[in-house]
């Protein structure tokens, strides 16, 4: 295989399991290759699954070359011949293979055709998951590498459900914030806790539905009750505890950052404001 640059991959250690309904995932990985990139490939008993997250390449289809672009998937059925190469600079991608007694079920129940589809964003997370389970010999890591795989086929197919599950998920994100907002103890970590997703896929989901990542978004809420709170006249060591910040001294600190003044300068502005239509007398 000449012209990979850097490669990661794990391979099932011992024989495809047999507990029905599990998509037995042989082996899966990560690379990152160049324009002299060649896998000769072959013929093989196995459904690949291929999915580009940068750069491009090109994938063997029935005889034919086709470009693979990033946010692009694409299925290799058993018994085809496989043969890929690099297209125009780096090609990164992740990919995995599965075999067994269910797969000829798995391509009937999921309509999997020999294609190119755009399928949007790559889930790095859940092909790390495979990756990672593949290095236990034991049932339970066949079934998280089996239901991440099965995540992806849904994830590939159907990539409208997984936009709207991500904002199902930013919603409830947003939530949570309202409902924890002086609580100094709730972050980004204790909601992916309670919400119980890996802190990168709500950040990816919450970046993509909002355009701004969790961390952002629960700063701005807790500054902007501070703002109401700085009008009240109320002290700023019990508008700090209000919003959610562990000390004084931090929230005047992502205060500055934010505004440019400390609060208290930030509300001397605010008292030489006058109201529209206030000349002063």
């Amino acid at each position: 295989m000449a012209g990979t640059y850097w490669r990661h991959c794990a391979f099932r250690a011992g024989r495809p399991s047999t507990a029905a309904g599990l998509l037995n995932v042989c082996s899966a990985g990560h690379s990152i290759t160049g324009r002299d990139f060649h896998d000769p490939g072959g013929r093989r008993n196995t459904l690949d699954v291929i999915w580009c997250k940068g750069g491009g390449g090109l994938v063997q289809n029935y005889g034919k070359e086709i470009k693979i672009s990033p946010g692009d998937s694409f299925f290799y059925l058993p018994e085809s011949f496989r043969r890929m190469s690099g297209a125009k600079g780096k090609w990164d991608y992740y990919w995995f293979s599965c075999d067994g007694a269910n797969l000829d079920a798995v391509i009937r129940i999921f309509h999997l055709k020999q294609e190119v589809r755009q399928a949007g964003n790559c889930p790095e997370e859940l092909f790390n998951t495979i990756i990672d389970s593949l290095h236990n010999i034991d049932i339970s890591g066949a079934i998280r590498a089996s239901a991440a795989a099965y995540q992806i086929l849904l994830m590939a197919l159907n990539p409208s459900a997984t936009k709207a599950s991500c904002l199902e998920l930013s919603e409830k994100y947003r939530e949570l914030v309202t409902q924890n907002l002086a609580d100094p103890d709730f972050s980004v970590q204790a909601a992916t806790k309670t919400l119980a997703v890996h802190r990168s896929t709500l950040h990816r989901c919450f970046l993509a539905s909002h355009g701004v990542s969790p961390q952002s978004y629960l700063t701005s809420c807790r500054l902007r009750q501070a703002l109401e709170f700085l009008n009240s006249g109320m002290n700023v060591k019990e508008i700090a505890a209000r919003c959610g910040f562990n000390a004084p001294h931090y929230f005047a600190k992502v205060f500055r950052r934010c505004f440019g003044k400390s609060p208290v300068e930030f509300r001397r502005t605010l008292m030489t404001v006058r109201p529209p239509g206030d000349d002063g007398r």
